[in-house]
């Protein structure tokens, strides 16, 4: 019976349906693009905290956090969403693009979009309303 859950082994370099979809030189870029934005998410509270700036100009640091939250979920799951959109993998020794022409593993491909999309647009939401209630 399939539990549900699904390990990623970071040393395995293959595409699976779904679930994985970049290799080790993907996920480092994505784990960069998230530290750059939580730390655009925190300049732009102390930046526009300290200019005491209207709440909808704070409740913009939902933007950088939105796209914090994708791309560390790309890296933890080996998951990029825009290939997955598009219909593609990366990974391997040779580091190149590759199509995916099964039908069934596009289906899945498709159907893990749901999460990661949702999930970084809730919590980009939530930073936007906590930062727009801050004093």
């Amino acid at each position: 019976m399939d539990s549900g859950i699904v390990t990623v082994h970071p040393d395995l370099e293959e595409y699976r349906a779904g679930d994985c979809n970049i290799g080790r030189q993907e996920v480092a870029k994505r784990q960069a693009f998230a530290f750059v934005g939580a730390a655009a998410t925190v300049g732009w509270l102390v930046a526009t905290t300290l200019i005491d700036a209207p709440p909808p100009v704070r409740a913009l640091a939902g933007l950088p956090a939105a796209g914090a939250f994708l791309s560390w979920y790309e890296a933890k799951r080996r998951f990029c969403v825009t290939y997955a959109t598009l219909g593609l993998y990366r990974l391997g020794p040779a580091n190149r693009f590759q199509r995916i022409t099964d039908r069934s593993a596009r289906l899945a491909d498709l159907r893990a979009l749901a999460f990661p999309l949702l999930g970084s647009a809730m919590f980009g939401l939530l930073v936007a309303a906590l930062t727009y209630l801050l004093p």
